[in-house]
C-alpha cells in the first residue's frame, strides 16, 4: 500500500509537467527510450502516461502532430548509435549514418502519429465507464497491432522491431505470459494500463488510480501462475554443455573479397574445435555473422554440417 501510494504521488507531482503538451511529448519519449532500449520494468507501465494525455481530448490532426513529435525524438535516442555504429562497420563517413538517422527518425514519426490519429479518429467520445475501457482496449490493440506489421515489414531489418512493453521483460513474472501469448502481449498490457493511468490523472480521480495498478497486479498473478504451473510440470533433464564461440574479428575488418575466405575459414575451425568438446548447445556472439541470417546462407548450411548427425544446437 505504501508503493502504491508513493506511486500516485509521483503521477500527482507530474501532472504539473502534463499541462505544458510538449515537454509532456518529449518527457514520454524519453521514457519510452529507456523502456524500450534499456529494458526498464517500472518505465513500462507509465512512460506513455505525458503522450496519452496530451492526446485525450485532441483532434486527429492534432493528435497526428504529437505523436509524430513523439516518435522523432524517441527515435532520436533510440537510433543515436547508428551513427557511430555506421562509420565503423562500414568504413564509411558519417554522414552514411547520419542519414540513415534521419530515415529512422522520419519512419517513426509518421508511424506513431498515424496510431494516435487512427485512435484519435476512432475512440469513444462518451463520457462512460464503459468508454474508457473501451478506448483502453482500442489504443492497446492499435499499438500490438501496428508493432505486428512492424515486425513483418522489418524483418530484414531487425534493428527497426520495436515493443512498447519491452521492458516487462525484466521482470520474471511480466514475462510468462509471452509463452502462451507471444511478445504482444507485453505491447497490449503496457499501452493498456498506461491509458487508464492517464484517463483518471486527466480526470484527477487519483484514488481511482488503484485500477489501472490493480489490472497491473492481477497481470503479474497471473505471470506468477504460468511459471509456477511450469516448475511443477517441468522435465528435469540431465545437464548439458556449452561452448561459447569468441570469433575475436574487429568490426572494421570487411566481409570483402580481399578477407572473405580468412574470415569464414576462422568461424568454420571454431565451430569444428567446438565439436571436438561435445557440447549440447554452441553458442555464436551477436556479431559472428554481419548479415542477416537466411536458409540458404552457404556459410550458416556449411557450419550445420559439420553437426548435422550430432546432438547439437546453434
Amino acid at each position: 500500500m505504501i508503493a502504491i501510494y508513493s506511486f500516485t504521488l509521483f503521477l500527482k507531482s507530474m501532472d504539473k509537467i502534463f499541462y505544458n503538451k510538449w515537454l509532456a511529448v518529449v518527457l514520454s519519449a524519453v521514457l519510452t527510450f529507456f523502456n524500450i532500449c534499456k529494458i526498464e520494468f517500472i518505465f513500462s507501465w507509465v512512460c506513455f502516461v505525458p503522450l496519452f494525455l496530451c492526446i485525450m481530448n485532441s483532434q486527429p490532426k492534432q493528435a497526428f502532430k504529437r505523436g509524430s513529435i513523439f516518435g522523432f525524438v524517441f527515435s532520436i535516442f533510440c537510433f543515436y548509435w547508428v551513427i557511430p555504429g555506421a562509420e565503423k562497420f562500414t568504413g564509411s563517413s558519417p554522414i552514411y549514418g547520419i542519414l540513415v538517422w534521419l530515415v529512422f527518425m522520419g519512419f517513426f514519426s509518421i508511424f506513431y502519429g498515424i496510431i494516435l490519429y487512427i485512435f484519435s479518429y476512432l475512440k469513444v467520445k462518451e463520457e462512460s465507464r464503459k468508454a474508457i475501457w473501451l478506448n483502453s482496449f482500442l489504443i492497446a490493440t492499435l499499438f500490438t497491432l501496428a508493432e505486428f506489421f512492424l515486425l513483418i515489414f522489418s524483418a530484414n531489418f531487425p534493428w527497426l522491431a520495436v515493443y512498447s512493453g519491452n521492458g516487462l521483460a525484466a521482470n520474471i513474472y511480466s514475462v510468462q505470459p509471452v509463452a502462451i501469448f507471444g511478445m504482444s502481449v507485453l505491447t497490449f498490457i503496457a499501452v493498456f494500463v498506461n491509458f487508464l493511468f492517464a484517463f483518471y490523472i486527466q480526470k484527477k480521480q487519483w484514488k481511482k488510480c488503484w485500477i489501472p495498478v490493480t489490472t497491473a497486479v492481477l497481470y503479474l498473478i497471473s505471470g506468477f501462475v504460468i511459471l509456477k504451473n511450469f516448475q511443477s510440470n517441468a522435465f528435469i533433464d540431465k545437464p548439458f554443455n556449452v561452448a561459447i564461440l569468441a570469433e575475436n574479428i574487429p568490426p572494421e575488418m570487411k566481409w570483402d573479397n580481399q578477407n572473405g575466405n580468412l574470415l569464414a575459414k576462422r568461424l568454420l575451425d571454431l565451430n569444428t574445435s567446438a565439436v571436438a568438446l561435445k557440447p549440447g548447445i554452441i553458442l555464436w556472439s551477436e556479431s559472428a555473422i554481419p548479415w542477416t541470417y537466411k536458409k540458404d546462407d552457404d556459410l550458416v548450411n556449411e557450419i550445420l554440417k559439420t553437426t548435422s548427425n550430432k546432438p547439437i544446437t546453434h
